[in-house]
């Protein structure tokens, strides 16, 4: 069976002759494309806003030492505050701005501030403080976006996820990547560089779930074609990247 990564490791390399990486202006000739973080919303549907939190009291030191991937021990449900604390502190916009222009800074770095990577909340169990359904999260408003109501059965949560704990799981946190924010400067180094956003969220995700003592487990096992049936995307231009499991 061959394997591709090697190929998708050199033509992604950063090459003198630009193959990957586009020809670069100087800063003051940058199209407005590259200057411009892009937001994902969903206009019409219902939305509400994730309750407003404060920092919370917690050393960084004892969370990492505490970090820990938990495989499915939903008992009472994962709160909207703790899911407002998760997602506000490992995608989310911060309080502070950077330069003169207003820009907040957001929980993760990105390659070339392109912030390509989309973050979905899968409600499963109704203990939840988020009914049971498919939500979008948005960044700029600190808001979920409802995409369906819906209820998910034991058949349904193995339809998506492969690993047999998933059915224990209080929620899925999906990261996708919008590939052409970022393809648009980059070219096909892209690629590489929503992979390690991904895996800064994901620390940011299991940090968060330590402070709030929400499990938190990554999960490489999902069936990809069916989360992007889940999530209306097309696979393409938008892309399943990564999936973490949530439970309390």
């Amino acid at each position: 069976m061959p394997l591709f990564f090697h190929q998708y490791h050199k033509r992604s390399a950063d090459h003198v002759a630009g193959r990957s990486v586009l020809p670069f202006p100087l800063y003051e000739n940058w199209p407005k494309e590259w200057k411009t973080a892009y937001y994902k919303s969903y206009p019409g549907v219902p939305t509400f806003p994730l309750p407003k939190i404060t920092s919370p009291a917690a050393d960084f030191f004892n969370l990492v030492a505490s970090r820990k991937s938990v495989r499915g021990e939903h008992k009472e449900g994962v709160s909207a505050t703790e899911l407002s604390v998760i997602l506000k502190y490992s995608c989310g916009l911060q309080d502070k701005a950077r330069g003169g222009d207003g820009v907040k800074f957001r929980a993760q770095p990105s390659g070339g501030a392109r912030f390509p990577l989309e973050a979905y909340i899968v409600s499963l169990k109704k203990e939840n403080g988020i009914t049971p359904g498919v939500y979008h999260y948005n960044v700029k408003k600190h808001a979920l976006e409802t995409l369906r109501i819906r209820e998910f059965s034991s058949e349904d949560i193995a339809g998506v996820f492969t690993y047999s704990w998933a059915q224990n799981c209080s929620m899925a946190l999906i990261i996708t990547a919008v590939f052409q924010r970022t393809a648009m400067k980059y070219g096909e180094r892209a690629y590489r560089y929503a992979m390690l956003e991904a895996g800064h969220i994901g620390q940011g995700v299991y940090l968060a779930g330590a402070s709030t003592k929400v499990g938190v487990v990554g999960m490489g096992g999902t069936r990809d074609d069916a989360v992007h049936d889940l999530l209306d995307i097309d696979g393409t231009q938008e892309s399943l990247v990564y999936a973490l499991m949530l439970s309390k």
